[in-house]
C-alpha cells in the first residue's frame, strides 16, 4: 500500500533523489529550554550551563542527564551528582562506532587523545603514518568514513564531540589494534617533545605554539598511556609552555622534576645545580601568575641548592644570581623594597662572577642592577637610583654571553633613567632617554618579540614629558600610540589594563588641558574601566583608578555640572584611600579629590558641608605623596578655600588663621615642586 517512510541516519552520503532534512545539534538557548521543560527551573538555573557545555547540543545526553538531576533533587542528593556521559548517549555513539571498520576506529582513538575541538588533519596523519602502513590515500579514505557518519567534523582542522571523545577513552580496541595505538602514542609523544624543543628555541613561532597546544599538556595524561616522558624532556615541555605564557600548564612538569632530582642518581648523588634550576622554574611559574608569596620559598630553596654546585661542586654564579634576583622580585612585587634591594645587590654580585667558565651574562647582570635602581626610585631616592639604572644600561648594551642584545631589557633601563630625570623636573633631558627606550623596545627581545606593554609605558612617558612642558598636541599623539601598544599586551598577549588606563587617562588630560572637556570625558571614563580591571595579575591600583575618577569629575565640574561631578569625586576619594597595589596611600592625590568634593558643595552654597571636606583635604595633603613629598601649592589652595567657607559662615578669626597658613605654604611652594609619574617595572 502507498505510504510515507521516515528514515533517520547518521550517514552523510545519501541518494540525491530522497528528500533530506539535516538535524543539527541544539543551540545553547534551545538546550537550556529543553532542560527546564524536562527537569524544572531550579535544575536549569543551577546546572543548566554546565550540562549544556557538556552535552554540546545532543538530546541523547541532555534529556537523560536532566531527568537524573531532577530525580536526585527530589531525593535531596543533588549536591552529590557528577555530570558524565550517560548510558543513553554511550549507546547512541556505540551503534555508529561499531559500524566502522577497525582501521577507522583506530584513527578515531588516535584523535581522541588530542584536543577534540582542534585536530589539525596533517598533524593527525603525521602520527598515524609511521605507526601503520597507510598511505595518504588510505588515511583519507578512513577519515572520510568517519566524516560521513559525523563522528568527525571540519576540514583542514577537524573537530570531535567531547562526549564522543569520552566514549572512546572507555572503549576497548582489539589486541592487534591496541598494539598499533600504543605505537601511535609513542609517535605523538616524540612529536610533542620535538615541537617543545623547537618552540623553546624559537618562541616567536606562533604557528608551532598553536599546534603544541593541541596535545595533552599534563604529565599524568601521558603516564596513563604508557608513553612516559623523561624528566629532561618534561622540563623542555615546561620551558616551551612558559615561553608562550602557559604557566599553569608548565608548573606540574617542574614539580615532577623537583621530586625526581631530590632522589639523586642511581648512586644517590644529587646534582644540586640541576635541582636548583627546577626549583627556580616552579617559583617562576608561580610568580608569573602573581603568586609571589608562594613563589618566594621556591626561589630561596633554589638559591640554597645552587650554592652547593653541580655533582663536581662547581657553582654557576650566573644561575645563582638569577634565583637571588627572583627572591628580590617577589619582595619588591609586594612593596618590600628595602628587603628586596639586598637580594638584588647579591644577585648583581653573583652575576658579575659569571658562569662555571667565568663568562659574564651582562644582560642578566643588567637586570639585577636595574632592580636595585627600581627599589631606590620606588622609595623616592631618584638620584641614587639613576646611577644604578645607568650601570644597567651599560651592562645591557654588552648583551648576553653570546653578545646578543635584548633590546627590550635595554629599553627598560633607558626608560628608568628618564624616569629619574622626570621625577626631578628635568623633562627635556628625560624625553631623550624615553625616546631611546621606545627605539629599543620596538626591536624586541633576542627572539625579536616585542613586548607592547613595556613599549606602551615608554611611549606614554614621552607624552608625559611633552605635556609637562605644555606641548599637549604633540603629547596626545604619543599617548594615543601608547594606547594602541597597551591594547596588544605583553609577549604572551596579556593586557595590563592598569597601564592601558593610564594612557587613556593621559589622552583625556591633553584634551581637558586645552579646554575640550566634553571630548576628554569619554577618555577618562575608558581609563576608569581599564583601571578597575587591574594589571595582568588582576591587582587594582586604586591610586591610579582614583585619579581617573577624579578627572571625570573635573570635566563635569568644569562645565558647571557640580552635582554630577561630586559623585565622581567621592568615588575618587574612596579609591585613593585604598592605596596602590602595595597598599601605599598617596595622600596628596587623595587630598585633591577631597578638595574637589568641597569645591562642588561650595559652588552650590553648601559652605558648612564643604568646610568638612576642605579640612579633610588639608589633613591629607599635609602627609604628602607616597614618598612623603608635600605639594605646598595645592595645600595652600585648600587652606584658602577652607578660609572662604569660614568667612561665609561668619567665623572670621578662624578664617584669618587659615589665610596666614596658606601664605606660608605659598612661600614654601616657591622653593619646591612635586611631579607625578609612574615608574616602569623591571
Amino acid at each position: 500500500m502507498p505510504c510515507h517512510v521516515l528514515i533517520t541516519t547518521v550517514m552523510e552520503r545519501w541518494d540525491p533523489s530522497w528528500l533530506t532534512l539535516e538535524v543539527k545539534p541544539l543551540s545553547d538557548p534551545a538546550s537550556l529550554e529543553l532542560i527546564e521543560k524536562v527537569a524544572g527551573r531550579q535544575i536549569a538555573d543551577q546546572y543548566g550551563r554546565q550540562l549544556v557545555a557538556l552535552a554540546g547540543g545532543l538530546p541523547a545526553q541532555l534529556v537523560p542527564a536532566a531527568l537524573t538531576l531532577a530525580s536526585e533533587a527530589r531525593r535531596g542528593r543533588l549536591d552529590l551528582v557528577r555530570l558524565t556521559l550517560t548510558p543513553e548517549a554511550g549507546r547512541s555513539f556505540s551503534a555508529v562506532y561499531k559500524r566502522l571498520e577497525p582501521p577507522a576506529r583506530l584513527l578515531l582513538h588516535a584523535a581522541a587523545f588530542l584536543n577534540c575541538q582542534r585536530l589539525p588533519r596533517e598533524e593527525l596523519y603525521r602520527h598515524l603514518k609511521p605507526a601503520t602502513d597507510w598511505g595518504e590515500a588510505e588515511f583519507q579514505r578512513l577519515l572520510d568514513a568517519c566524516l560521513d557518519v559525523h563522528l568527525l567534523e571540519g576540514g583542514a582542522e577537524l573537530r570531535m564531540h567531547q562526549l564522543f571523545a569520552d566514549f572512546l577513552r572507555g572503549a576497548a580496541l582489539a589486541a592487534e589494534d591496541a598494539i598499533t595505538l600504543q605505537r601511535v602514542r609513542l609517535v605523538q609523544r616524540d612529536r610533542l617533545i620535538e615541537m617543545a624543543k623547537e618552540l623553546a628555541a624559537h618562541p616567536a613561532n606562533t604557528e608551532l605554539a598553536a599546534v603544541l597546544t593541541v596535545y595533552p599538556l599534563r604529565p599524568e595524561a601521558w603516564e596513563q598511556t604508557g608513553a612516559d616522558i623523561s624528566i629532561e624532556d618534561g622540563e623542555t615541555i615546561g620551558r616551551a609552555l612558559c615561553e608562550i605564557g602557559r604557566f599553569n600548564d608548565a608548573l606540574p612538569w617542574f614539580r615532577k622534576a623537583v621530586e625526581a632530582k631530590k632522589k639523586g642518581d642511581a648512586r644517590g648523588r644529587v646534582d644540586h645545580a640541576s635541582l636548583g634550576a627546577s626549583l627556580h622554574l616552579v617559583g617562576y611559574c608561580l610568580s608569573s601568575t602573581g603568586k609571589f608569596d608562594e613563589a618566594q620559598p621556591w626561589y630561596e630553596r633554589a638559591v640554597e641548592a645552587k650554592q652547593k654546585g653541580d655533582v663536581h661542586g662547581r657553582v654557576d654564579h650566573t644561575e645563582l644570581g638569577g634565583s637571588l634576583h627572583e627572591v628580590g622580585y617577589c619582595l619588591s612585587s609586594t612593596g618590600k623594597f628595602d628587603e628586596a634591594r639586598l637580594w638584588y645587590e647579591r644577585a648583581a654580585e653573583s652575576a658579575a662572577k659569571g658562569d662555571v667558565q667565568g663568562r659574564v651574562d651582562h644582560e642578566s647582570l643588567g637586570r639585577s642592577l636595574h632592580e636595585v635602581g627600581y627599589c631606590l626610585s620606588s622609595t623616592g631616592k631618584f638620584d641614587e637610583a639613576r646611577v644604578w639604572y645607568e650601570r644597567a644600561v651599560q651592562a645591557a648594551e654588552k648583551g648576553d654571553v653570546h653578545g646578543r642584545v635584548a633590546h627590550a631589557s635595554l629599553g627598560k633601563s633607558l626608560h628608568q633613567v628618564g624616569y629619574c630625570l622626570s621625577e626631578t623636573g628635568k623633562f627635556d633631558e628625560a624625553r631623550v632617554w624615553f625616546e631611546r627606550a621606545v627605539e629599543a623596545g620596538e626591536k624586541g627581545d633576542v627572539h625579536g618579540r616585542v613586548d607592547h606593554a613595556i613599549l606602551g609605558v615608554s611611549l606614554n612617558q614621552v607624552g608625559y614629558c611633552l605635556a609637562r612642558t605644555g606641548k599637549f598636541d604633540e603629547a596626545r599623539a604619543w599617548y594615543e600610540r601608547a594606547v594602541e601598544a597597551h591594547q596588544k599586551g605583553d609577549v604572551h598577549g596579556r593586557v595590563d589594563h592598569t597601564e592601558l588606563g593610564k594612557s587613556l587617562h593621559q589622552v583625556g588630560y591633553c584634551l581637558s588641558s586645552i579646554g575640550k572637556f566634553d571630548e576628554a570625558q569619554p577618555w577618562y571614563e575608558r581609563a576608569v574601566e581599564g583601571a578597575e580591571k587591574g594589571d595582568v595579575h588582576g591587582r587594582v591600583n586604586h591610586v591610579s583608578l582614583g585619579v581617573s575618577l577624579h578627572l571625570v569629575g573635573y570635566c563635569l565640574s568644569s562645565t558647571g555640572k557640580f552635582d554630577e561631578a561630586r559623585v565622581w569625586y567621592e568615588r575618587a576619594v574612596e579609591a585613593a584611600a585604598k592605596g596602590d597595589v602595595h597598599g601605599r596611600v598617596d595622600h596628596a592625590s587623595l587630598g585633591k579629590s577631597l578638595h574637589l568634593v568641597g569645591y562642588c558643595l561650595a559652588m552650590t552654597d553648601k559652605f558648612d558641608e564643604a568646610r568638612v571636606w576642605y579640612e579633610r583635604a588639608v589633613e591629607a595633603m599635609q602627609k604628602g605623596d607616597v614618598h612623603g613629598r608635600v605639594d605646598h601649592a595645592s595645600l595652600a589652595v585648600s587652606m584658602r578655600q577652607l578660609a572662604r567657607c569660614l568667612r561665609e559662615l561668619g567665623r572670621l578669626k578662624e578664617a584669618e588663621q587659615w589665610e596666614r597658613k596658606a601664605s606660608e605654604q605659598e612661600k614654601a611652594a616657591q622653593q619646591s615642586s612635586a611631579s607625578v609619574a609612574a615608574p616602569q617595572r623591571g
